[in-house]
């Protein structure tokens, strides 16, 4: 993976700079402050429904202020899905 987006970056005219190196330092930091990580069954990718409730909650109104339909019945389950998610593929833990 990381030498393919290797070869995407420098594909790019102007792309990002972009090294082995720094990709992998990228991993490491964002593995140990927790910018990206697993869920709470250890796969990656996986939606946390009663998260993405409390945001419907708390977005609606802020929408509804600007006159954003939104329907009463918003739910997780309407707009997200773990259907896909192969449980056996996580990221390592932090060091």
């Amino acid at each position: 993976m990381r030498e393919a987006l290797l070869r995407i970056a420098q594909s790019i005219p102007d792309g990002p700079p972009m090294t082995a190196a720094g990709n992998s330092d990228s991993v490491r930091v964002q593995l140990a402050e927790r910018i990206v990580g697993n869920g709470p069954d250890s796969s990656i990718g996986d939606f946390d429904t009663g998260r993405v409730d409390r945001v419907i909650a708390a977005v609606t109104p802020i929408l509804r202020e600007r006159d954003v339909e939104v329907a009463d019945d918003l739910t997780a389950n309407a707009i997200v899905t773990n259907r896909f998610i192969d449980p056996a593929i996580g990221l390592p833990r932090a060091p």
